[in-house]
């Protein structure tokens, strides 16, 4: 459905596109109302399939997480399930600074490179946590992870002491797929 959708909007840009062209020259040669409602009707279906082709990113980013959320819900009724004490936890963090350019005109780019202008970078700081868990489970020593949080450091330990405990959701045909539940962040 999405393959589908997506191609037909790219044909009503380029289709329309043409006939945008077409009755442009049309109006510059002789003016008829006529020709003007070609050249609305043109630039009409260019926009309908811009705005077709955003509809169409947003149905599918909304797909895939209702997806991911239903195997989540399923791993969470089939699973074993380990409570956490989070002061039991270890807290893994990476820190780094990321430089983008200050401006997304790569000709604004070009020229800051060139003449070495002062403002052409910003930095910004990223910090990314997770946290592990050692246990035993099925009689074996088992290091379990989280998923990254991009989030403050400081804060990220405050929210895990606040919080005390949580869960840890082991699929029981598949140890290795798990989910660490640190929903409380958000």
């Amino acid at each position: 459905m999405y393959n589908l959708f997506y191609w037909v909007s790219i044909t009503f840009i380029i289709g329309g596109f043409f006939v945008t062209v077409y009755s442009s020259f049309l109006l510059e040669s002789n003016f008829s109302w006529i020709n003007l409602g070609y050249f609305i009707s043109s630039l009409a279906v260019t926009l309908l399939g811009i705005i077709s082709i955003k509809i169409s990113k947003y149905i599918e980013l909304n797909s895939s997480k209702k997806e991911y959320l239903n195997d989540l819900e399923r791993l969470k009724k089939n699973a074993d399930i380990i409570e956490v004490k989070l002061e039991n936890c270890e807290i893994l963090n990476n820190n780094y600074i990321v430089e983008k350019p200050s401006s997304n005109n790569y000709r604004i780019q070009t020229i800051n490179k060139v003449f070495g202008s002062k403002n052409k970078t910003i930095r910004t700081k990223t910090s990314k946590n997770r946290v592990s868990y050692k246990t035993i489970y099925d009689g074996k020593n088992k290091l379990f992870y989280s998923q990254i949080i991009t989030m403050d450091k400081d804060v990220f330990k405050i929210k895990l002491v606040m919080q005390e405990k949580t869960y840890l959701y082991i699929d029981k045909t598949n140890k290795n797929n798990y989910y660490f539940d640190l929903t409380f962040l958000n």
